[in-house]
């Protein structure tokens, strides 16, 4: 993940499609089943992120946008290392934010982790800054705001 974010892309242009390949196949496989590896799967959806979503190579032609994001919201929230946990919760804020994950498409599943990350802090982990909180509860807000009209219906 510290590559992924610190490395010249010159330095991982020429290995940029196996990595992300690596990547996906370590992502590929749910957290909860993952046992003693689930540190390794959560990195490993850091840095696929760090790399693709977030980072310097988000136009990859060989691997659809979708399947990213996919990987990544599929392993969160990331709750093994406070310092990756932070970074991805706030990427995904980002994200949210920017539209390049659709409330509309993912408000269930972003729900599940916004209330998790929330829960979480709310037992004394330290997995989000402030202002990440902050920015996760404007994003329920939005989810609600949008459910509203139809449960008007």
């Amino acid at each position: 993940a510290q590559m992924a974010r610190y490395a010249p892309s010159s330095v991982l242009t020429p290995h940029i499609q196996g990595l992300v390949q690596q990547l996906l196949t370590l992502t590929n496989r749910p957290k909860d089943e993952a046992g003693e590896d689930s540190f390794l799967v959560e990195m490993a959806a850091s840095a696929l992120a760090s790399l693709t979503l977030f980072g310097p190579f988000r136009e990859l032609k060989f691997v659809p946008h979708d399947t990213l994001v996919n990987a990544f919201l599929s392993q969160l929230p990331i709750l093994e290392d406070d310092d990756e946990a932070k970074i991805c919760h706030e990427g995904l804020c980002h994200l949210i934010e920017t539209k390049a994950i659709s409330l509309e498409h993912e408000a269930s599943r972003l729900t599940r982790i916004i209330a998790k990350v929330l829960s979480e802090i709310e037992q004394g982990e330290d997995i989000a800054t402030p202002e990440t909180v902050e920015r996760m509860s404007s994003v329920l807000v939005a989810i609600q705001q949008a459910a509203a009209p139809s449960l008007l219906r």
